[in-house]
Order: C-alpha cells, then structure tokens, then sequence
C-alpha cells in the first residue's frame, strides 16, 4: 500500500496538530490518488474504522473524469504555493455531504507531495435541485459562462477556468479572429444572442468551438448577462478538414485531383472570357512508368510521383493549377501566360527534373517526361477542347521518341 515510514515524525506532527481537533482534517497525496494521514474527527466523516479502511479503497477508478482534472488542478495551484478553499460534495458510505474544504499545500520526503484537506463546514442542503444544479456545472465538460454587458467575466465553470489557464479574461479576448471579437462586441452593444464557430485562445493554444450565447437576467443583480454554452469541435473540424482535402486532393500526392482541377479550369475559364486573359493547359505523362513499377515496386513508384509533384510545385506560380489526373499523368493550369511563355515553363520543367530527381535518395534514374501544351480559346465554353488538344500534343511528344515537349497548334475558328 505504500507509505512504508521513511520517519515517523511527520505522522507524530500530524498527530499532535491536528489529532484532537473536531474538524475532519487529512492529508490527500496526489501521485498516489489516496490518503496518507487522518485524525479522529475526519474518520468519523468518512464512517470508517480506520486510515487502511480509507486507503483500501481504489479512489482513483471511483473518481470521475471532472475529479480527476479538478485535483490535477489542485496540484498545479498548491504546487505553486497556493492555499485554496472550495465548496466539494464527498459521498461517506455513498451519502452526500456538502462541506467547505480548505486546503494546503503539504510534502514529506519519501512520502510525497499532496495537500492537508480541512472541512470547514458542512453545507446543509435545503434545496437537492440547487445542490445537483451546482454539480452539474462542477462536472460538466462543456465550457459554461457569464458575461455581462460590458464583457466582464461573471461566472466560469471549472471546465472553461482549467482551459483558460486559471484565468477569465473578458470575453472579446477569448476569441482569436479580429472580426468574430468586432461581431463580439456588436452581440453586446446590441444585446442579441450569438450562434457562432471560431477558434478561442485556451492555454494549450488555439482550440475550434461551437458558441452559443443567450442573453438573460443576472439572478444576483437583475442585469442584463450573456449566457454561453461552448463546446470544443476541434477534432470535427480537423475530420471535416481532412474530408474537405480528401475530396479535392489526390492522397498521394498532394495535388489536385481531376474532379478539383477541372473546377479550377472552369473559373480560370470564367475569368479568360470576362477579361480577355490568355489561359493554357499542359498534360504531363512520366516516361516508362510502368517499367518503374515493375522493375522496383509501387512504393518505389509512388515515391517518384511524390517527388515529382513537389518538384512541379515548388516551379509553379501560386496561382498556377497542377492536378493528378490518374495514374502517372498530372496537368497544368497556366492562368495570364500565352503559348509561348507556356513552352518555355514547359521545357524548364522537363530540363531540370531528370537531375533534380537523381538528388533524392531511393529514386532510380533517369526518369523524364514527355508534355502536351495547348492554349484556351475564346469562345469555348469549357476546358475540355484545349485539354483534347494537350492530350493529342502529348501523344505527339511521345511518338517524337518522349523527353520532350510539343505545343498543339491552335484550332482555325469559324469565319
């Protein structure tokens, strides 16, 4: 059971303190989650013969998680030199008792470190509902607050004091966004309620949350209070985002992928109508891939098709839309660049990838490719046209004997 006597003599100073006292008093040792000291009047609180009645007892699997964050962060604040009084409900042989708990930081070498617990008064409960009302806000894990009108902090439940770190700040700071504190601040001018999502500044950095506020009377002073309920979303919003990129990205690789880049395509399209701007595309197939694949493994080949997307995009503009298309064929979206300048990219890329692959280790060489170009004209309604055409132009470049880049000449229009 542990606390085999490095020295007697803290149990004797224990004893001769506290030993008589009428009030409960023990020692509660963190670590060990259970007690390591009591006097007389505290095994009578606790209906039991005696210490080893107490420490037979698995305290930690009868806590909740609520209890458990709230000792951690009694252990944290004692830690620190703090002296701390709390209102707790203790259940002796499953009863509940309401009682006012003083506590002190306390230590012994060999012992541990934990705190000497007081019961200053028992709480007589005239009213269960108000007792389970204030459980309920002690043990929920959801963040539960009062704001008043000016954004002063009037009540925080434990859950939302722990997440901030100990310490209410008002409430335009616990949003990170400058707008969504701008909407803050209008919610409290207006006195309107607020049905929100924004990240909020927590002590283990910036947390996602689900905000809903409502505006009610302060029971203590009849004022105006916004009442808001808070939930932590973080991880739905990380699934959504990693749904989000699953559906417009390929796994891979990390480009676009072909549904994606064909949306892309239809905006750049949209805006080459609008303003006149020349647009082209480019398909790029990998030479012998296939060999690849056969010859080293697919995770060899999958490790050449990553680096070849992170080689195309750290070449690309910002602006510029690259896709994987299936298997070794990607494409590329040259927004505001004639044919022209089209090839010149074209070709800088098909130049420098033989040797910027043969420096990545596990890559076997040469790998080159082969690209199609053609250029969007005015007047088609979508994409596809000038994809054909890079498609045919690649199938050129490929027949040239590959390593290479051919442009499709532009397709005569309607007199």
């Amino acid at each position: 059971m542990g606390l085999e006597p490095a020295s007697e003599d803290w149990r004797a100073a224990l004893d001769r303190a506290y030993g008589r006292s009428r009030r409960p008093v023990w020692v509660w040792l963190f670590e060990e989650a259970n007690f390591a000291w009591i006097n007389r009047a505290g095994l009578r609180f606790w209906k039991v013969p005696d210490l080893a009645a107490l420490r037979s007892r698995d305290w930690s699997r009868e806590m909740s998680a609520a209890v458990r964050a709230r000792l951690a962060d009694y252990a944290r604040r004692l830690g620190a030199g703090e002296h701390i009084s709390d209102l707790w409900t203790l259940y002796p042989k499953g009863r509940p008792a309401t009682v006012v708990l003083r506590c002190r930081p306390w230590r012994e070498e060999g012992v541990g470190f934990g705190m000497l617990v007081e019961v200053g008064r028992t709480i007589r409960v005239g009213a269960p509902d108000l007792v389970r009302s204030v459980e309920l806000l002690r043990h929920l894990e959801t963040y539960v607050a009062l704001y008043g009108a000016d954004g002063r902090p009037l009540y925080v439940n434990p859950a939302l004091l722990r997440a901030l770190g100990r310490t209410p700040v008002e409430l335009p700071e616990l949003f990170a966004d400058p707008e969504v504190r701008s909407e803050v601040e209008e919610a409290c001018r207006r006195r309107s309620n607020l049905r929100l999502q924004a990240r909020l500044r927590l002590s283990d950095g910036l947390r996602w949350c689900q905000v809903v506020g409502n505006w009610q009377r302060d029971p203590a002073s009849g004022d105006p209070v916004l009442f808001m309920e808070i939930s932590d979303i973080s991880e739905l919003k990380a699934k959504e985002e990693r749904l989000c990129r699953l559906a417009e990205y390929d796994d891979l690789t990390g480009t676009l992928n072909r549904r994606r880049f064909l949306e892309l395509c239809s905006q750049a399209v949209a805006d080459s109508q609008r303003y006149g701007h020349p647009l082209t595309v480019a398909i790029i197939d990998l030479d012998h891939f296939k060999s690849v694949n056969d010859r080293h493994g697919h995770a060899t080949g999958d490790a050449v098709l990553v680096a070849f997307a992170e080689f195309c995009r750290e070449r690309l503009r910002r602006n510029d839309g690259f896709g994987r298309l299936g298997g070794e064929e990607f494409a590329l979206l040259l927004r505001n660049t004639p044919l022209e300048a089209a090839y010149r990219v074209a070709e800088r890329l098909r130049g420098e990838l033989p040797s910027y692959l043969a420096r990545r280790e596990g890559i076997p060489g040469p790998v080159t490719v082969s690209i199609g170009i053609a250029a969007y004209q005015s007047g088609e309604p979508t994409i596809e046209p000038a994809l054909r055409r890079a498609d045919r132009a690649l199938y050129a470049a490929k027949a040239a004997g590959r390593n290479c880049v051919r442009i499709a000449l532009p397709e005569p229009q309607p007199s």
